[in-house]
């Protein structure tokens, strides 16, 4: 099995709107182009995705570059705890093998750090960095034989990719 984790682009700041509400700026869009591009070397089966306004754009660039079978919108990545998403992660059907999440900080990069084994080779550069708007952090469950599997296995960090944009 193999996760990849990607926080939204940059957006706008909130001051008047929902924080729901908000919009990629301009930069956000480049970012998200430039991560949709890192990802068409990776098959992604499924495409799970906040319903948050931002995600959704992220989400809606991604997919002009890449073939996802799936989409679903997702409350839960907006709002709820890192055990609500590790129970939607496990949830999954097992023949969608590569998932992609596109969603907020904190929890994008909390659900990182409890799947991902501290031994991989990126773990350190992960805890150094951060979770930066379009990054996307790959993490593969080679032993894994189920979504539900996770629940009790760390993953490796493939590959951690973060956009060049300024």
């Amino acid at each position: 099995m193999r996760l990849l984790l990607m926080r939204h682009a940059h957006t706008h700041p909130s001051e008047d709107k929902p924080d729901i509400d908000r919009l990629l700026t301009k930069r956000g869009m480049s970012e998200a182009k430039e991560a949709a591009v890192f990802l068409c070397e990776y098959q992604v089966d499924k495409l799970l995705v906040s319903y948050a306004k931002r995600t959704m754009q992220t989400s809606k660039i991604i997919q002009t570059h890449l073939s996802v079978q799936e989409s679903e919108i997702v409350t839960e990545l907006y709002n709820e705890g890192i055990e609500a998403i590790i129970d939607l992660l496990a949830a999954q059907e097992d023949r969608n093998k590569h998932i992609l999440v596109i969603g907020h900080n904190p929890l994008i990069y909390e659900v990182a750090l409890l799947l991902s084994n501290p031994t991989s080779a990126e773990y350190d550069q992960l805890i150094a960095t951060l979770m930066p708007p379009a990054r996307v952090i790959i993490i593969d469950f080679p032993d894994a034989v189920k979504w539900g599997d996770i629940r009790k296995m760390k993953g490796n960090i493939k590959k951690i990719f973060t956009p060049s944009v300024v």
